[in-house]
């Protein structure tokens, strides 16, 4: 994550970069969520968050996949769609003012 934020920095704040995928963890607080901040990276998910992995007999779902945007005008219609079942992670979608 070190890396990819520093290679972001090498940019203008004004030109459009997403940071998505599978990130593992939960990146809504603490030091990654600081620095992804620091990065002027926004969620495209404020506050809309919900599981991106199914629960299963061991554990409850996870929110674990995000999506991050910097340079854009914005983004709405956050949705993670959990009626697919193509893999263990729940694909998400957003659509983004450029």
């Amino acid at each position: 994550m070190k890396e990819v934020l520093q290679d972001a920095q090498r940019y203008n704040a004004d030109t459009v970069a997403l940071l998505a995928g599978d990130l593992n963890m939960d990146v809504s607080a603490g030091d990654v969520a600081q620095a992804i901040k620091r990065a002027d990276f926004q969620d495209a998910f404020t506050n809309q968050h919900t599981p991106t992995t199914p629960n299963s007999f061991f554990a409850e779902g996870r929110v674990i996949d995000w999506i991050f945007s910097r340079g854009t005008r914005g983004s709405d219609a956050p949705q993670v769609h959990r009626s697919v079942s193509g893999s263990d992670h729940y694909p998400l979608s957003v659509r983004f003012g450029f």
